[in-house]
């Protein structure tokens, strides 16, 4: 039975902490109106001091960046605090990313089997591996091909192997409610336009609804 509540202190917790780092003036001055794009570029440029990002990062922005000139460091890395006090943080890896066909695509037949190849390991390789130091899907792949994963993508897998992770929330819950009833709840939060209280009031009702209702 599934027992946890929006409403429930460890998730009213994590909210004030949210609008706390708001109100304390850790973000730089308009991040609320800043897409992924603009943040990534103020840090590759060394105008921000830490970015929040993925293993995505390292073989894509980071290294394009550099060619270019414009990424002048190599970044480290850290985890986000644990909620528990004294407790070793850990990553929250995202298991989201899918490939789909639609139900009124004319050739059904080609599109499954151009995924059936990327998801090969030949496929895997070329499209993951070697095109942006991606970590592939399959475990069948050889070691000696890996020698494209950015160290940082290394330095990640070294704290993975030696404290584990915990799944990723919009992981675990369909995307539409895991993220876009959220995500605008938060902002507010961060503009001093809502509460803790309030959002998981909201959260709550929103559960409740698509539970019955669906999404």
């Amino acid at each position: 039975a599934v027992t946890a509540k929006w409403t429930d202190p460890g998730i009213l917790k994590t909210l004030d902490a949210l609008g706390a780092i708001a109100k304390g003036g850790v973000y730089q001055n308009g991040y609320l109106g800043m897409d992924l794009d603009q943040a990534t570029a103020l840090f590759t440029a060394g105008k921000s001091c830490m970015l929040l990002g993925g293993t995505w990062m390292p073989g894509g922005a980071f290294e394009t960046e550099t060619k270019k000139g414009a990424m002048k460091f190599t970044p480290g890395l850290a985890v986000l605090p644990s909620v528990v006090a004294g407790k070793k943080a850990t990553y929250t890896p995202y298991y989201g990313d899918a490939y789909g066909v639609p139900t009124k695509s004319k050739n059904q037949e080609w599109a499954l089997e151009l995924l059936r190849y990327f998801m090969s390991d030949e496929g895997q390789k070329i499209g993951a591996l070697d095109a942006a130091g991606n970590l592939p899907v399959v475990t069948t792949i050889p070691q000696s091909a890996y020698t494209k994963v950015p160290q940082g993508v290394k330095d990640v897998l070294a704290l993975v192997a030696a404290y584990g992770s915990q799944s990723g929330w919009t992981s675990e819950v369909p995307g539409a409610y895991g993220q876009t009833f959220l995500n605008p709840l938060i902002q507010k939060l961060q503009e001093g336009k809502t509460t803790s209280a309030e959002i998981a009031k909201a959260q709550q009702a929103k559960l409740e609804d698509v539970r019955k209702n669906g999404l």
